[in-house]
């Protein structure tokens, strides 16, 4: 079995005003054969991963026969464009990490190319046979695999909520589907991990190279002055008071007053 599958996924940040930060989300492929035919298992299968608000492998072609379980079936092109606006939330501390986000999603899935018969349990469309429907439900003359094909363009709009935990970042988005295919899979709700622009670390950049936004920068280290001064110690070597490593603390210990009693 040969065939050939490429994809392109690339994301662009920005920052705006207020920090507030726009993405841009692009992404496509397409799958060909060479030589051979095309499995079902080799086809790309997509839901939230292209368009939010859809369930997992709920965007497609897909098994219309109404006994069986209408699986997905897969395709071999999709597109998906998303545009979002990320927005620290202005009345919470930012060491709390805590972001929100709107958006829109578009994009497709299509072109089956998979088996569509299976002589061996006598599964076969023949010529001028009737395919079996949903609606209403109908067996028809078909006894291999009925499928919708339709190029239909998924659209969705939502809100997320993006926190940058000690885990690394985490994301709860509702999205509401405004345009989908007759026989797609709906999902509102959706958790996962999220995309963070990269922490301002010395030798590291944003994203794309671009300054990075202030709800993004970690708060400065403190000097060894700035630590002496809230533990009340003082400093062996006063000159190195303005460096972040290195130096030596001193504490004085409070002194001890004791009394003795003694009685005759």
């Amino acid at each position: 079995m040969t065939y050939l599958k490429s994809a392109v996924d690339a994301k662009y940040y920005t920052p705006l005003v207020a920090d507030i930060v726009g993405l841009i989300h692009v992404q496509g492929g397409i799958l060909n054969s060479v030589g051979s035919d095309i499995r079902m298992l080799d086809h790309f299968q997509m839901g939230p991963n292209l368009v939010r608000g859809f369930a997992p492998n709920g965007i497609g072609p897909r098994d219309l026969n109404p006994f069986g379980t209408n699986d997905a079936l897969g395709g071999t092109k999709y597109w998906g464009a998303s545009a979002e606006l990320q927005m620290p939330f202005w009345f919470l501390p930012k060491e709390v990490g805590l972001k929100g986000s709107v958006y829109a999603d578009a994009g497709s899935l299509y072109d089956y190319k998979g088996p569509t018969s299976w002589a061996a349990t006598n599964e076969i469309n023949v010529a001028g046979c009737v395919p079996s429907t949903r609606n209403p439900v109908s067996a028809g003359t078909c006894t291999g695999l009925v499928f919708d094909n339709g190029n239909v363009v998924r659209t969705s709009v939502g809100v997320g909520l993006i926190w940058a935990s000690p885990f690394g970042p985490l994301r709860f988005d509702y999205a509401v589907p405004l345009t989908k295919g007759a026989n797609d899979r709906v999902q509102q709700f959706k958790f996962g991990g999220g995309d963070i622009v990269l922490s301002s670390i010395p030798g590291r950049t944003a994203t794309g190279g671009m300054a990075q936004p202030a709800f993004f920068e970690q708060p400065p280290l403190s000097t060894l002055a700035d630590i002496a001064t809230l533990t009340k110690a003082h400093l062996a070597d006063p000159s190195r008071g303005g460096n972040r490593s290195g130096g030596w603390l001193h504490w004085k210990k409070p002194a001890r007053c004791t009394s003795h009693f003694s009685t005759t």
